[in-house]
């Protein structure tokens, strides 16, 4: 991914982490369901930045589709794009940073510095029961056939970084700005 791209993706999610941490949006209704502060303003900046807000059932087409494929906090799937581009879609459930979705924000614009070539872009939203969920893409990355890289590689290429490893029960890492 180009460099100019990667600070535009930067851009963009810094903006929605102003937007979602600025004056307040008073709850609303949305399809007869009650959101959240957050959710009500995501969707506000999805509105007056063009980007897209789809169902749960749209998104969750296309996962069946896929497979039912699962990372962590994600449910992915994977299209092409118009140049031939395979690209990892993902619905994040916001999970790990208990709904906030101005942390996850923060989070991603941290590992689009550290790992730009894995920057994640925030191409959405998905309305479900459980509140408004960032839609991301991510580029495929296509390794060695039959290569893969054990925790003690990982844990040493996040040391050598300068990352601090806070918790190893559960892979739990400190980025260098905050040691």
């Amino acid at each position: 991914m180009r460099t100019s791209a990667i600070e535009e993706i930067r851009k963009s999610i810094q903006s929605l982490q102003n937007y979602l941490e600025s004056s307040d949006c008073s709850d609303k209704v949305y399809s007869g369901k009650q959101w959240k502060r957050q959710d009500c303003k995501a969707l506000e900046w999805a509105a007056e930045n063009n980007i897209r807000v789809i169902e749960e059932a749209e998104f969750l087409e296309k996962w069946i589709k896929s497979g039912k494929i699962r990372g962590g906090e994600n449910r992915v799937y994977f299209e092409e794009d118009f140049d031939g581009l395979i690209w990892a879609v993902k619905m994040n459930e916001l999970t790990y940073h208990q709904d906030d979705m101005a942390a996850f924000a923060d989070r991603l614009v941290k590992s689009s510095e550290y790992f730009p070539d894995t920057t994640l872009e925030i191409i959405g939203f998905v309305k479900t029961n459980r509140g408004v969920k960032p839609l991301l893409r991510q580029p495929f990355v296509v390794t060695k056939p039959n290569v893969l890289a054990f925790p003690a590689e990982i844990w040493k290429a996040l040391d050598e970084m300068g990352f601090k490893l806070l918790d190893p029960d559960n892979e739990i890492w400190l980025s260098p700005d905050r040691s």
